[in-house]
């Protein structure tokens, strides 16, 4: 289980950096639709967005603009922690010996940042830390 869950956490973080850059790419595209929709010659496919949003919500152009911005919001806050699950995903496939907490504090961050291989990974890493680092832990003590 330890291997399965460095190879998670590896697979994990390079899945991350990509979830990551959506993110920050739809955060983009959010912010855009916003800016836009202020100007004179809004682009049709941001009218499109705001039609929708009004038809399907039942709300006011105000409201159908600023729900695209706290979607915009959501993401560049998801994009923020990606760069923890990332860099932890990183740290937790590279050593050796891993500890309860670095194991803990990684899924924590993986399902934080919508990471399901990392989540996987540091579900079995925790595992394999309670069922057999332990004990070799506790043998090299005595």
């Amino acid at each position: 289980m330890k291997k399965a869950s460095k190879i998670l956490f590896l697979i994990g973080g390079i899945v991350t950096i990509l979830e990551a850059i959506a993110f920050i790419a739809i955060a983009a595209v959010s912010f855009y639709a916003v800016a836009a929709a202020q100007d004179p010659n809004v682009p049709d496919w941001v009218v499109k967005l705001i039609q929708q949003i009004m038809q399907d919500s039942k709300c006011t152009q105000e409201q159908a603009v600023a729900s695209i911005a706290t979607v915009g919001i959501l993401f560049i806050v998801q994009f923020a922690l990606c760069i923890p699950c990332i860099v932890l995903s990183f740290i937790s496939a590279s050593k050796e010996k891993r500890g309860l907490g670095l194991l803990i504090v990684s899924t924590i961050f993986a399902g934080a940042a919508w990471s399901p291989v990392s989540l996987v990974g540091g579900i079995l890493g925790i595992v394999s830390w309670a069922t057999v680092e332990r004990k070799e832990r506790e043998a090299q003590a005595q």
